[in-house]
This record gives structure tokens, C-alpha cells and sequence, in this order.
């Protein structure tokens, strides 16, 4: 340190799934340290995931720590079409911690207000008449709204970029002639990108 002290620190951190390997498995963490001070610590940690696409998330942990004492947390996330919301409990030697918070983005155009449960400075603005429920590729929990309208996040600006949707969730009377297209957003910038669909009745 800046005082000419030294102190000797080691860790262990082993992670590990709580059984074979599958979709939604929960993932066991083990964390110790120790130093020359004679302070350790040892956390164990259980954190996955449930539901179609991942919509729930959760952690719960304890720790011992023989300066800080024993200390316990749980948390729990829920990523909805609209928004994500998440909440946290936690307690230890004197305290206890309780938070809530949701996030998410709104986008007003002349269709209506879209809403998203992503954050991001680039978006495009989906437009699929008909296509309610159809899934945004790679974004969990977003999809075509009522309205035919989606927002796609987390554009990089300056590059091509690909915009794609997956039928699945959709009207089965509902035909796409494209599922994904490229396009090339500026900095900061809400691009409209419109997939052209055909509603009726398939006949064999």
C-alpha cells in the first residue's frame, strides 16, 4: 500500500451447474478468500433462471465473513414485453436491504407508443401489421404488440446491423415476405423498419 504495507491475499472461486447439463439449469458459486491479516471469507451462491425464454431470473446467497459476520441476500428478476422488473432482499449483523426497480424504454411514433423492456441509445421501430406475438430474435421477452409494433434495441451505430424476427408466436394466417432485414442506424437514432405481411387463409 501506499504506506509500505503489505498484505498476502488467496481466492478460491469455484462454478459449477447443480446437475446435467439443460436449458434453465441453476449454477452453484463458492468463493473463498484469505489474507496474511487473518480475515476470511466464504460465500455460497445459487443463481439460474425458469421459464419460456428465460422470463424469470434469480440469486440467493450466503456469506461469512469473521470481520463482517453472516450476511444473506435473495433476488429475483421478471422480463415481461414491456418493461423488466426486479426486487432484492438483504440482511446481515445490524441491517437489512429491501429494493425494487423496473426499467424499459417508450418510443412515440405517429403509429402510437411502442414499449420495450430494453434500454438502449439506437433502436429500430418494427412494423409487421398483423404479426402480434411474433418474437424478436436474440431479445427475450420482446415481441409484436397488438398494434404490429416492436422496438429492436441496442443498435451499433455507423454498421450494418441485422433486424430479424421469428414467426413463432404469430397467427398462422399471418405470411411474412421477409424475417430479417439490414440497415445502417446513425448515433442516437430510432430507424423505421417496415416487414410487409399478408393476412388470410392458407389453402393446401
Amino acid at each position: 500500500s501506499a504506506y509500505g504495507d503489505t498484505q498476502t491475499s488467496y481466492s478460491l472461486n469455484i462454478s459449477f451447474p447443480l446437475w446435467a447439463v439443460q436449458q434453465n439449469q441453476p449454477t452453484v458459486s463458492l468463493h473463498y478468500t484469505h489474507d496474511s491479516n487473518g480475515v476470511s471469507n466464504e460465500q455460497v451462491a445459487l443463481a439460474g433462471s425458469l421459464g419460456e425464454q428465460n422470463k424469470y431470473g434469480y440469486n440467493m446467497s450466503v456469506t461469512e465473513d469473521s470481520h463482517a459476520g453472516s450476511s444473506g441476500s435473495v433476488s429475483g428478476s421478471w422480463l415481461g414485453s414491456v418493461a423488466s422488473v426486479n426486487g432484492s432482499y438483504s440482511a446481515g449483523e445490524g441491517y437489512h436491504s429491501t429494493s425494487m426497480g423496473m426499467s424499459g424504454s417508450l418510443v412515440a411514433h405517429s403509429g402510437g407508443v411502442t414499449l420495450s423492456p430494453y434500454n438502449g441509445d439506437s433502436f429500430a421501430l418494427i412494423e409487421a401489421k398483423g404479426a402480434e406475438g411474433a418474437k424478436l430474435r436474440s431479445y427475450n421477452g420482446a415481441a409484436i404488440d397488438a398494434s404490429g409494433y416492436a422496438l429492436f434495441p441496442t443498435f451499433n451505430p455507423y454498421q450494418i446491423n441485422e433486424v430479424a424476427i421469428d414467426p413463432e408466436g404469430s397467427s398462422q394466417n399471418v405470411e411474412f415476405e421477409n424475417t430479417a432485414q439490414k440497415v445502417v442506424p446513425r448515433a442516437g437514432a430510432v430507424v423505421r423498419v417496415v416487414f410487409s405481411t399478408h393476412s388470410g387463409t392458407p389453402v393446401l
